[in-house]
């Protein structure tokens, strides 16, 4: 199985680091492909600014 182990902690030395370390060599013991994505060394930003947006509109229509 191909696992997805996302995290996005700021602390090297925090709870969610030992858990994602525990988790991912668990895994990878037990023979799965173990994937890492962690979104705060990615500087990834959980809002989208004005400038990421495209310059086409998209007409939504709502059910009534």
């Amino acid at each position: 199985m191909i696992v997805l182990v996302v995290t996005a902690h700021p602390g090297e030395c925090s709870l969610t680091s030992a858990l994602s370390a525990v988790t991912r060599t668990t895994l990878a013991d037990a023979g799965h492909i173990v994937i890492e994505s962690d979104f705060y060394a990615m500087a990834w930003g959980p809002a989208l600014r004005e400038e990421q947006f495209g310059t086409e509109t998209v007409k939504i229509e709502r059910l009534p």
